[in-house]
């Protein structure tokens, strides 16, 4: 079962690389480290691509190194959106809450991690927005 989950997520990365022009992306200068998906990312530039309705591409644009996490729906927004990504912050952790990717009416909502609910019973959060650019190639 890994191992197919594995191969299947190797040729989904091949095809976003084929097709990466046409994919729906913004670029990101994070200064800090953030988590996302039960996953804690360094500060570094970072490209989000809109693979389908629900689901974003992550890419490290230092290094090698994509994920594919799977989003919900944020509504509200219209296709003149300011590309960006919206973090929840609690004391020194940041999660990433919100995507906001040029080309789509709507954005992608992040699931809270059980990391971040275990920081939010600690501390009330803060919310913090970076812009983006919107072309990532």
């Amino acid at each position: 079962m890994k191992t197919l989950f594995c191969i299947a997520l190797c040729v989904l990365l091949g095809l976003a690389s084929a097709f990466g022009q046409s994919l729906a992306t913004m670029k990101v200068n994070v200064p800090f480290s953030f988590s996302l998906d039960d996953r804690t990312y360094p500060a570094g530039e970072y490209t989000f691509s809109a693979m389908k309705e629900n689901v974003v591409l992550l890419r490290n644009t230092n290094e090698s190194t994509s994920s594919m996490i799977v989003t919900d729906h944020a509504a509200g927004h219209s296709r003149r959106v300011i590309p960006s990504i919206q973090f929840e912050c609690y004391d020194r952790e940041c999660f990433v809450s919100q995507l906001w990717i040029p080309g789509h009416d709507d954005g992608f909502q992040l699931r809270r991690t059980k990391a971040e609910l275990r920081a939010a019973a600690k501390t009330s959060g803060r919310y913090l927005a970076l812009a983006a650019n919107s072309a990532a190639k």
